[in-house]
């Protein structure tokens, strides 16, 4: 992901590029986009996610 914004947006400065990274690998919201995109129904889940129900987490 670094290399990537590095080397698209080569001249923006550092501390744009860290905050924009920061965004894009944000957990909240990447759960948000996973939600979004019904990723739970594309995703075989283990027994431990299936006995503990993961509608709320955003650790899928």
């Amino acid at each position: 992901m670094t290399y990537e914004l590095f080397t698209k947006f080569a001249d923006e400065s550092e501390g744009k590029l860290s905050k924009l990274r920061s965004a894009l690998v944000n957990e909240r919201a990447l759960a948000d986009i996973g939600r979004f995109i019904k990723i739970d129904q594309m995703v075989l889940l283990g027994k431990g996610e299936l006995v503990n129900p993961i509608n709320d987490s955003n650790y899928l």
